[in-house]
């Protein structure tokens, strides 16, 4: 892993452990969604639990107090895998996004892992290039909507 993970200015990043920042992870993993579908992944992210004894770390970052950024963490079981790095768009272009998946690759190695993966959207896949993730494979995403 290269670089710090909290050098952003007014740049907090926690670990969710409580039903209201679960909430906020959700309305920023999911920012442009309609209402009724961030209540409804709030609802399923609060049965999923931010346990310890879950496989899984959501991280939030708040800049100056507001939720801006959204990192989650999944331990298997010989590798952790970034999922949901997402910064909202006032806030890009600022190191969060790096900052976000740092911190959650810190939490691994703090684990006693040595491989983690993820995969990268056109946004993002420079900035986990920077951090010393390589091309593995290319993935294509398909997707369907009713007529």
């Amino acid at each position: 892993m290269n670089g710090k993970f909290q050098d952003v200015h007014d740049l907090k990043i926690v670990r969710v452990r409580a039903e209201s920042d679960l909430d906020d992870w959700v309305s920023v993993r999911v920012f442009s969604a309609p209402e009724a579908v961030v209540t409804a992944l709030q609802g399923v992210h609060r049965l999923f639990g931010v346990s310890d004894s879950r496989p899984w770390r959501y991280f939030i970052g708040f800049v100056n107090g507001k939720p801006a950024a959204t990192s989650l963490l999944f331990l298997g079981a010989e590798a952790a895998a970034v999922h949901w790095v997402v910064t909202l768009p006032g806030y890009r272009k600022k190191g969060i996004g790096a900052a976000m998946t740092l911190r959650a690759l810190h939490e691994a190695r703090e684990g006693g892992y040595k491989v983690a993966v993820l995969t990268a959207s056109p946004y993002g896949i420079g900035i986990y290039r920077k951090i010393g993730f390589r091309e593995f494979c290319t993935i294509r995403r398909y997707g369907w909507e009713p007529k």
